[in-house]
């Protein structure tokens, strides 16, 4: 199975999960959780497969959609995390965090012309 990815997303942005198995046949079972529990029906997550691509879309984040996300494909799973957060952040910030570096957010305002 290849892993999902962790990814970090500025709220009100989409976030899509990926895992690519070895094999789907219709019987098997897919779950899709978030922080453990299954996904529940009005989550306003979309799921697919497609050929032997599994898919766990959420089109517009929010805050609380903030956590540790995990497809059990029969007896094997794969788990990563989202981090939603409300502000901007730079390249720079989000590469420290998937590096698992230091994650930092700088506020900063910018004003063009005379004061």
């Amino acid at each position: 199975m290849k892993q999902l990815e962790k990814q970090a997303v500025i709220e009100g942005e989409p976030a899509t999960f990926t895992c690519e198995v070895a094999k789907v046949t219709s019987d098997m079972p897919i779950t899709w959780l978030r922080d453990g529990k299954p996904l529940p029906a009005d989550s306003g997550c979309q799921v697919s497969t497609v050929d032997k691509v599994l898919t766990l879309h959420i089109p517009k984040t929010v805050l609380d959609d903030e956590a540790e996300y995990t497809v059990v494909v029969g007896k094997t799973k794969s788990t990563a995390e989202l981090l939603v957060d409300g502000e901007s952040i730079t390249v720079e910030d989000y590469h420290k965090y998937l590096t698992g570096g230091l994650f930092l957010v700088v506020k900063m305002k910018l004003y063009c012309g005379k004061p």
